[in-house]
């Protein structure tokens, strides 16, 4: 599988946000994360790094949590 993981790097450390993310898409000063369920997060963060390889997906926060909230999305 090529899924990764979402981390938000707080206080120099790598805090596991998100789980198996199939798609990261920038949208207006936000990133939308969608994981293998199909479930979104949208956050005000940007990518600080991807490593494909090691399938982890490192974020720094532009806002405070409380910008985060999960969405149910159907499926098409």
């Amino acid at each position: 599988m090529c899924e990764s993981h979402a981390y938000l790097m707080r206080d120099g450390k790598a805090e596991l946000y998100m789980e198996n993310v199939i798609s990261l898409v920038a949208e207006d000063g936000w990133l939308r994360l969608t994981d293998l369920l199909g479930d979104e997060a949208r956050l005000g963060a940007r990518v600080q790094q991807i490593d494909f390889a090691g399938h982890r997906i490192l974020l720094e926060p532009m806002a405070e949590p409380q910008d985060l909230r999960k969405l149910r999305t159907p499926s098409l």
